[in-house]
């Protein structure tokens, strides 16, 4: 708590203004760009690497919060003032952190990916500094908060690492990934389920449980679908792959916050919605653009 306080004497509105845009760079919409980029438009497989990272890193993430259920550094010490811009982002229980353990989640499975390229290291240790100090920096996470939600993500996604490349050599040990990935996100949503309806877990803390629960069972459910009936290619001319891009992030965003008020805002309903969107995503959108794309060819 000393250092957040010691933190807070040092704000100014420009540094403000700095670290306001540095931890946007660990928010959900911003993270998944280069997933979504590379997953249709550069490297299909790479793609899916940054998603499972960074879906397994959100379900530890997300079951931890509900399990030790940290309250915020500014509810536990009066005297710590959070940034009001970075209200918005500090929903849910303060350990670990969310957004750093997205950022570690991202630049982790980029860096093993392009192991052997130091300057993708460098680069991804600064990203993720720089999100993880301005989470400290806003009063709206302890330095525990931080340092456990870089680890914890550094440590899944050496194992989505591993499971990658023990898929590459035996495929069939997909299934047996895939159902650990399933049974994961099941427990976290059935756990909290439970501890919501004991009253133990207050709704407005659970919400991005089942969010979580319902993108990772989304992006299962969407790699099934894609390699049984999909099967798109991501090789096309520059033009069309930005068309592709901007299309397809401009329908997920739509199909994400369209959905709200047609599903309502039911823990339940939110982890359908975020179901539907990752679904869209992986599946839905690049089958709907390849068979366009067919058509125009034809």
């Amino acid at each position: 708590m000393e250092f957040l306080l010691f933190l807070q004497e040092l704000r100014d509105p420009a540094l403000d203004a700095v670290m306001l845009m540095a931890t946007r760079l660990g928010e959900e919409v911003l993270a998944l760009v280069p997933m979504i980029l590379c997953y249709w438009c550069i490297d299909k497989s790479l793609g899916l690497r940054i998603g499972f990272t960074y879906f397994a890193g959100g379900i530890a993430n997300q079951f931890s919060k509900v399990i030790f259920r940290v309250e915020r550094p500014f509810v536990r010490n009066a005297a710590i003032h959070p940034h009001e811009k970075a209200l918005g982002t500090a929903t849910g229980y303060s350990f670990p952190s969310g957004h750093t353990t997205s950022a570690t989640s991202l630049a982790s499975a980029l860096a093993l990916n392009f192991r052997k390229k130091w300057w993708v290291w460098v680069l991804a240790a600064a990203y993720v500094a720089l999100v993880g100090f301005s989470r400290m920096y806003l009063g709206v996470h302890t330095p525990a908060d931080v340092c456990v939600g870089m680890a914890m993500s550094a440590v899944m996604a050496v194992a989505v690492d591993a499971a990658f490349r023990d898929c590459e050599k035996h495929p069939r040990h997909g299934r047996g990934y895939f159902a650990l990935c399933m049974a994961s996100a099941l427990a976290m949503v059935i756990y909290t389920g439970f501890m919501v309806a004991q009253g133990v877990v207050p709704e407005s803390q659970a919400k991005n449980v089942f969010e979580t629960g319902g993108a990772a069972a989304g992006l299962l459910l969407g790699v099934w679908l894609e390699r049984r009936y999909v099967k798109f290619k991501t090789a096309a001319p520059l033009r069309v792959q930005v068309v592709k891009l901007v299309a397809g992030v401009a329908v997920a965003l739509v199909f994400k916050e369209g959905l709200k008020p047609l599903l309502g805002t039911s823990l339940m309903m939110q982890s359908v919605r975020y179901f539907l969107t990752v679904l869209i995503i992986v599946a839905g959108y690049p089958w709907g653009f390849d068979r366009l794309m067919r058509r125009r060819k034809a």
